[in-house]
């Protein structure tokens, strides 16, 4: 188990949310990349994170959105030295339990298909629903998108 504390971000995190998703290497094209986009995201009222410390430090965040009747969760980033720790389960799980709370039926996560985080997901509980080429990267890339029934 994790000695993480989690918290449920406010806009004012957007900073150190940013911040780590940079340090884990998870900035990328899509939602959302930028300061400013997080902010928004935040401020939103379909959009929300976790942030998780350790050792008084920020070591992780899961960003979710709300869509309809489930969960999407966006984004997960642990920086490299706070990893294998169950920080970033802690994170999921957290958005499962919103997810709960709100009276939602699932939640999704969209990844590569090469990427070693599908595995990393099945062994949260997560099925592959679907597979589909990504033609918005311009990339020859598969995209897999996962799901978890509450």
């Amino acid at each position: 188990m994790t000695d993480a504390r989690l918290r449920l971000a406010k806009d004012g995190d957007a900073a150190t949310i940013y911040d780590i998703v940079a340090d884990a290497g998870q900035l990328s094209s899509g939602a959302p990349s930028s300061l400013d986009d997080l902010v928004q995201f935040l401020r939103g009222e379909h959009g929300g994170a976790f942030v998780a410390t350790a050792g008084g430090a920020d070591a992780g965040v899961a960003l979710f959105a709300r869509q309809g009747e489930v969960f999407w969760l966006v984004r997960l980033a642990v920086r490299e030295r706070f990893r294998k720790r169950g920080i970033g389960a802690a994170l999921v799980a957290a958005v499962e339990a919103r997810a709960r709370a709100e009276e939602r039926t699932a939640v999704f996560v969209q990844a590569i298909k090469a990427d070693a985080v599908i595995q990393y997901f099945e062994g949260l509980g997560y099925d592959i629903d679907r597979e589909e080429p990504d033609v918005a990267r311009g990339e020859p890339v598969v995209m897999v998108d996962l799901i978890k029934l509450l």
